[in-house]
């Protein structure tokens, strides 16, 4: 199973962990037991996945009620911390044998002193083009920047080597400087991919060495898909958001008309292609297929190049539901199989249409498909349905706990498969599942998903009485505010290494304001500390959600929804301080 895969479920996880350890309703931790269990099953992780089936098992019993689901989050962790060391190693010796790369005396030194100054440390490994002949030249501009505006620590190959080859050099460097100026430094021509790696100092200076690290993921063979640079993509972002936002007050003109085009057409870019997870669904299934005496295998056809992260995350979690689903009530056994006309091994396939917006799923099994009578039967017996019917089909099928069979096991049976995919549609992207059922011949189940991600979070907060938002991705820190940071003239505030002015949702901050907390935020390069009374809570708004308001300042734009009326600060906000101090030094 390849470590991407593996790093998806660790981010899912890791939200699993966090939401059990704050003691959650019954179904919000049936939920995630469930989801830890289908996961860890896709990955082959035999022991965590037992440990959440027996953990549904007390759930279910009386004693669920008595159970300290904070420490159960935390021996979770510990099963999960064990598997990603032993994952992460089996990576190492397949892909990094002979690319471990030391640090001397002098470098470990360097580092422990940029480590005091509060300084990140950085690994940024690029790609020249290919049609460059001489990549040493544009290694070496690379690294003259980084010498110039960075702490630069090593690269490799060396800077010596002439003869070494450099179409993928590696540089170690720290710096106090925000992440958008390293990609200036590297906005160099011919240089096609950066990738850019926040370290930590003590796996360094305790060990003396770090490996080189995977390839920057840009393949060497063409194809269809486009694969964006995060970092780069967001930066393009934040400038299209800024464009839009001085053109805000000029609605209908040509200008606005581009801006608005500019930012659909970068959000059409970020996508991911889902052929490396749909193979590792594969792979998984003939597996998981086998534990059950069965034989199967998934196949699929897909007209799209990827899909954005998020979504594409989300549909992993589908398709797990959906595949334990079929291996548990469809794909029948071999024998059946073949008695009944079929192949022995049972085929499971995905085909995603574009559509319009949006992208249409159409997942299929060849299996017994549903016998509807037993199901309403059933139903009516335990008391989802009455007599006279009117409830459909799809419905009964996604009740919390309605399901076909008496005793439950490691691939399903609680009746959480689903009805736990119907929630994810249904809160992310407002989509729901259809059913076509053919008895004897199989199921397909239909949906659709926005062609990108569009929820995005907001950091809600406090300022002079009111409630305000802001882009959360924009914020680079919270803190506390520390009165002996604030500079003489009382508007500057020293932090990471640099002064920063202090603003309000309504610009540049009268001087000596002092309020107990600060958002450091970030935005093209600069940087400003914005002010706030308290930190309420993160919140993912859609499209749907906000509405167009009249400005209540200079640096809002639009409402969460006419309900809560909160307003939406721009990240573009630290341009209300552009007559202030300068922000380089302390």
């Amino acid at each position: 199973m390849a470590f991407q895969f593996a790093n998806t479920f660790l981010r899912d996880a890791a939200e699993l962990l966090a939401s059990l350890k704050k003691g959650p309703g019954k179904i919000e931790i049936a939920r995630a037991l469930h989801s830890l269990k289908s996961g860890a099953s896709f990955l082959g992780w035999e022991d965590l996945e037992q440990e959440a089936h027996l953990l549904e098992d007390t759930l279910e019993s009386s004693q669920g009620f008595d159970i300290n689901w904070r420490k159960v989050a935390v021996r979770l962790e510990k099963l999960v911390e064990k598997r990603v060391l032993e994952a992460s190693s089996g990576l190492q010796k397949k892909t990094t044998v002979g690319q471990a790369i030391r640090f001397t005396e002098l470098e470990q030194k360097v580092l422990e002193e940029s480590r005091q100054r509060k300084e990140h440390f950085y690994r940024l490994t690029c790609r020249i083009d290919p049609s460059e002949p001489l990549p040493y030249t544009r290694a070496y501009l690379l690294s003259s920047k980084l010498e110039t505006g960075m702490t630069l620590i090593k690269a490799e190959p060396p800077m010596d080597n002439h003869e070494a080859d450099f179409s993928r050099p590696t540089f170690w460097f720290t710096s106090d400087s925000p992440e958008s100026e390293v990609f200036m430094a590297a906005n160099i021509d011919l240089v096609d991919v950066v990738d850019l790696i926040r370290l930590d100092y003590r796996d360094i200076l305790e060990s003396g060495e770090v490996s080189i690290g995977e390839s920057t993921g840009a393949g060497d063979d063409e194809d269809a898909s486009l694969i964006v640079n995060r970092s780069r993509y967001d930066e393009t972002m934040q400038i299209a958001e800024e464009l839009a936002w001085r053109l805000e007050c000029r609605p209908g003109t040509p200008e606005s008309t581009l801006s608005s085009e500019l930012q659909r057409c970068l959000e059409s870019l970020a996508f991911q292609p889902l052929e490396p997870m749909l193979t590792d669904i594969g792979a998984a299934v003939s597996r998981l297929a086998e534990r059950r005496g069965l034989k199967a295998r998934f196949e699929w056809t897909v007209a799209s190049g990827g899909l954005d992260a998020a979504t594409l995350e989300l549909l992993g979690e589908i398709l797990r539901q959906l595949v334990r689903n079929s291996l548990r009530h469809g794909i029948e056994p071999p024998a059946n199989r073949i008695a009944s006309g079929k192949n022995e091994a049972g085929v499971m396939r995905l085909n995603v249409e574009r559509s319009g917006k949006f992208y249409r799923f159409h997942f299929e099994d060849d299996g017994r498909g549903i016998d509807e009578d037993v199901v309403m039967e059933r139903a009516e017996r335990e008391g989802l349905i009455s007599k006279e019917g009117g409830t459909g089909l799809l419905e009964i099928l996604c009740t919390t706990g309605f399901t076909m069979t008496d005793d439950a096991d490691l691939d399903g049976g609680r009746g959480m498969g689903l009805e736990m995919v119907r929630h994810m549609l249904l809160g992310e992207f407002d989509s729901d599942l259809e059913l076509d059922n053919s008895p004897g011949q199989g199921l397909i189940i239909h949906w659709s998903l926005p062609e990108k991600h569009m929820r995005r979070p907001y950091l809600i907060f406090v300022s002079d009485g009111r409630s305000w938002a802001i882009p959360a991705d924009s914020v680079h820190r919270r803190g506390v505010m520390d009165p002996s940071r604030v500079n003489a003239s009382g508007q500057g505030y020293s932090i990471g290494g640099g002064l920063i002015p202090m603003v309000g949702p309504m610009g540049l901050r009268p001087p000596g304001t002092l309020l107990p907390y600060f958002l450091e935020i970030h935005h093209r390069g600069r940087r400003a500390a914005l002010l706030v009374d308290d930190l309420l809570s993160e919140e993912p708004w859609g499209p749907g959600e906000l509405v167009p308001a009249d400005p209540v300042g200079p640096w809002c734009r639009s409402f969460k929804d006419h309900r809560n009326g909160i307003p939406i600060l721009s990240p573009a906000l630290v341009y209300a301080a552009e007559t202030s101090e300068p922000t380089t030094g302390v």
